[in-house]
C-alpha cells in the first residue's frame, strides 16, 4: 500500500517527521544473536510481520551483531529456526537468496559504517574525539515525531547531547548502525519496543544528516508480568524456546500476542491470523503495558487444541513427541488409528501438547496398578470389592455385550445399583483399577477405546 507524500516539514517552528513518499511498506526486526530468543522481542516481530502482510509489504530479518563480546555461537540459527516454527515468513534477510540490499548482518558492514561516519565528519556534522567519532547535535527547533501509537512526541534539542557513532575500536554504536541500516534497507516503518523511544530523536537526526528520510515509528509497550513488573528472566518464562518446549501451538501464541495491546472489534479473544490482519490498526492499539498472563495463554492454547480435528491433532502430537520424548512417540505412532481415537477423548482436558502423555499414558504400555489405599477410599471392604470386581468381570466377559460406551454405561449402572453402591463408589473404583488414575476422560468412553481385552486384563489382574 503506497503512502502519501509526507516529508519532514516545519510547522510552527518545530521539525515534524513523517513517513516517506509513495513507499511500499518495508519493516524489519533486528534481533541480536546474544543468547535466547526473547518472547517480548518475538511479540514485536509478530506485529512487524502482520503490518507487512496487511499492506502487501516486505518483512525483513536483520541481524544486529556488532556486539561481538556478547555474541553466542549458533544463536543466529536458533533465531531463524524459532521464527520459522512460529510461522513468521520473511522476504529479505541473510538467509534469503536474492535479497536486494545485502548484507543483512551488521558485522558484514563495518566498512560501510566507517564510510558513512567519515562522511558526516567531512560535512561538519560529526567530529573525532579520543579515537571515536561523535555526532554533533546542532541547535534548532524541537524535534516532533508522530508515533503511530503515542501520537505526537516532542524532543527538545537542549536535552540532547552529542553521541558516539563510531567507537575507538572501529565498530559502530547501535544508534548509528541502526540509522545506516534503515536507509540502506529502505525501511518505511520502525515498529519496536517503547524502551527505544528515547533513542528516536538521535535516529531522526542521524538519518536526516545521512540524507535519508526518517521512517514512521510505532513504539509498542513492553510486556509485563501479572504483578505489572517488567517481563524478565528472573520472573517469567521469557525464552521463545520455552513455549515450543512446553507444547504451546504457534497459532495460540500468535493469537495471544495479538491481544497484547489490541482488542478485536467484536471483543473476540479467539480468532485466526487472517482475521487479525483484516482488523488490526495501530489507531486502536493501547499504549498501556499489556499483561502477559501464562494462565490465559494456556487456556487459549487449549481452545486451539480443541479446534483441531483428531487426525490433525494426532499428527501434531506425533511431531512434538518425536522431538521431545522418543518413548512416547513410538507408542503413540505405533497404531495411528487407535491413537486418533485416544486423542479424540484426551483433547478436552489438554492445555498444552506436553500434557498429553502424562495424562493419557495408561492408554498405552505405561499403566500403573493403583495403590490399595487409593481404591479403599471408595470401597474399603475387601470382600465387597472382590465380589464387585468378579461381577464386573462376568458382565464384561459376556460375548453378547456390545463393546460400546452406551451399552457399557447402561449395564454397569445396573450392576452398580444391584450391589447397593453409589455411582462414585462403583465407577471411581473401576476407573482406578482400569487406568491407575483418578482423573480421566469419561469412564465409559475410556473403556470403549481401551478395548475389551485390555480392560478385562487389568481388572482380572487387580487384587486388593
Amino acid at each position: 500500500m503506497p503512502w502519501p507524500n509526507l516529508f519532514p516539514q516545519i510547522y510552527f517552528g518545530r521539525m515534524v517527521y513523517n513517513i516517506p513518499m509513495n513507499s511500499p511498506v518495508r519493516v524489519r526486526i533486528a534481533p541480536s544473536p546474544t543468547g535466547y530468543v526473547h518472547v517480548g522481542n518475538t511479540y514485536i516481530a509478530y506485529y512487524n510481520y502482520i503490518f507487512a502482510k496487511q499492506h502487501n509489504g516486505t518483512f525483513i530479518v536483520r541481524i544486529d551483531d556488532t556486539d561481538q563480546a556478547r555474541h553466542v555461537a549458533d544463536a543466529e540459527r536458533v533465531i531463524y529456526r524459532l521464527f520459522e516454527w512460529l510461522g513468521l515468513v520473511w522476504q529479505e534477510g541473510a538467509t534469503i537468496d536474492g535479497s536486494p540490499y545485502p548484507p543483512y548482518r551488521q558485522s558484514e558492514k563495518i566498512d560501510r559504517y566507517k564510510e558513512k561516519a567519515n562522511e558526516l565528519v567531512d560535512k561538519g556534522l560529526a567530529y573525532h574525539l579520543d579515537g571515536a567519532i561523535y555526532f554533533k547535535i546542532q541547535p534548532g527547533d524541537p524535534i516532533v515525531v508522530h508515533d503511530l501509537i503515542r501520537g505526537e512526541v516532542v524532543f527538545e534539542r537542549k536535552n540532547l547531547k552529542d553521541f558516539v557513532i563510531l567507537k575507538s575500536n572501529g565498530f559502530p554504536t547501535y544508534q548509528f548502525a541502526t540509522c545506516v541500516d534503515e536507509i540502506d534497507h529502505k525501511i518505511t516503518h520502525v515498529i519496536r519496543g517503547e524502551d527505544h523511544l528515547s533513542n528516536t530523536a538521535f535516529h531522526v537526526l542521524a538519518i536526516t544528516a545521512l540524507g535519508g528520510t526518517p521512517p514512521m515509528y510505532a513504539h509498542m509497550p513492553l510486556l509485563r508480568n501479572t504483578d505489572e513488573s517488567k517481563l524478565s528472566k528472573r520472573q517469567g518464562h521469557v525464552s521463545l524456546q520455552w513455549y515450543k518446549d512446553e507444547g504451546i501451538l504457534p497459532d495460540a501464541l500468535k493469537n495471544f500476542f495479538s491481544l497484547m495491546g489490541w482488542s478485536h472489534p467484536e471483543q473476540k479473544e479467539v480468532f485466526s491470523e487472517d482475521e487479525f490482519i483484516t482488523h488490526f490498526t495501530f489507531e486502536k492499539f493501547r499504549s498501556r503495558a499489556p499483561i502477559f498472563d501464562l494462565d490465559k495463554l494456556r487456556w487459549l492454547n487449549g481452545v486451539k487444541i480443541r479446534e483441531m480435528d483428531n487426525e490433525q491433532l494426532f499428527n501434531t502430537l506425533s511431531s512434538y513427541y518425536q522431538e521431545y520424548d522418543q518413548n512416547a512417540y513410538q507408542q503413540i505412532s505405533a497404531n495411528p488409528q487407535y491413537s486418533i481415537r485416544v486423542v479424540g477423548l484426551a483433547k478436552e482436558r489438554l492445555q498444552t501438547l506436553k500434557d498429553f502423555w502424562p495424562q493419557n499414558k495408561y492408554f498405552y504400555n505405561e499403566y500403573q496398578v493403583p495403590t490399595k489405599e487409593s481404591v479403599a477410599k471408595f470401597i474399603s471392604d475387601d470382600a465387597v470389592l472382590l465380589q464387585y470386581r468378579d461381577a464386573v468381570i462376568a458382565l464384561l466377559s459376556d460375548a453378547s455385550l456390545a463393546w460400546e460406551k452406551d451399552e457399557l454405561d447402561a449395564k454397569l449402572h445396573q450392576l452398580q445399583s444391584s450391589y447397593g453402591l453409589t455411582p462414585k463408589q462403583a465407577f471411581m473404583t473401576l476407573r482406578l483399577i482400569v487406568t491407575g488414575e483418578s482423573a480421566t476422560p469419561p469412564l465409559f468412553d475410556t473403556l470403549e477405546v481401551l478395548g475389551k481385552d485390555t480392560v478385562l486384563g487389568r481388572i482380572q489382574a487387580y487384587l486388593p
